[in-house]
């Protein structure tokens, strides 16, 4: 499962012109694909495409290639006048992944047999970060941002609670501080306290890295089991 999950998150530098259609052809226009994988991807676009929005796209990688998927605008940077955006696939069908495996096996030959590409680099990385805990490599399609929450915690490998604050937040993780050391691939449970409300927000994840801090606290990285999109505006909105 590991590995599968790191095939599909790869991410193919191309700088190549596309034509995208958005919400059915509402909007039509010409831009830069950066990059792409099975999970996202990044535009350079002339004009602003709202973050934290809903699209449906029509992508026209090539001539013979059109590939439709649902996307979350995760992010997006202005940068000498263009939009730089990242996509984050809500959405995306077989035969979209298919297309996109074989447009990728003709324009990043050299880079499927060379490596992964480790996300977007000099201007470009703006977008997210690359980070190794022990094996497990982290690409971030949606950005992090600094967090202090109390939380609780039920480790369903250990079937023990525990108790910690987040240090950062995503639409599809957490940075912890927890006060035991988790075992990696545990199952948990996160019940976070948010301040003036009365019901603590729950979110459902698995330890993908932790490293002991001291004595008695850990620091870990919890992977949530799909990007809960409306957990990362709930937590921003409450910072």
């Amino acid at each position: 499962m590991e590995n599968k999950d790191r095939r599909e998150a790869v991410r193919y530098r191309l700088d190549e012109p596309v034509r995208v259609s958005i919400n059915e052809g509402q909007e039509c226009f010409d831009c830069q694909l950066k990059d792409i994988g099975f999970k996202g991807a990044q535009l350079i676009v002339s004009h602003r495409i709202d973050k934290d929005t809903y699209k449906t796209l029509r992508i026209r990688l090539s001539q013979e290639c059109v590939v439709n998927v649902e996307c979350w605008v995760a992010w997006h940077r202005i940068i000498d006048g263009y939009s730089l955006c990242g996509l984050y696939f809500s959405k995306i069908s077989n035969e979209a992944k298919e297309k996109i495996y074989q447009f990728i096996r003709h324009y990043c030959a050299g880079q499927i047999q060379k490596r992964w590409w480790n996300g977007i680099k000099e201007i470009t990385d703006k977008g997210g970060e690359n980070m190794m805990k022990g094996d497990f490599v982290d690409r971030r399609i949606f950005e992090r941002f600094p967090a202090r929450f109390n939380l609780r915690y039920l480790d369903l490998f250990a079937n023990r609670e525990g108790t910690g604050w987040t240090n950062d937040i995503s639409a599809k993780g957490l940075g912890v501080t927890l006060n035991y050391q988790v075992a990696k691939g545990a199952p948990v449970e996160i019940w976070v306290d948010i301040p003036g409300r009365p019901e603590p927000h729950y979110l459902r994840g698995e330890i993908v890295w932790c490293e002991k801090t001291d004595e008695q606290n850990c620091r870990a990285g919890v992977n949530l089991e799909r990007a809960n999109l409306m957990s990362m505006s709930t937590l921003l909105a409450a910072r």
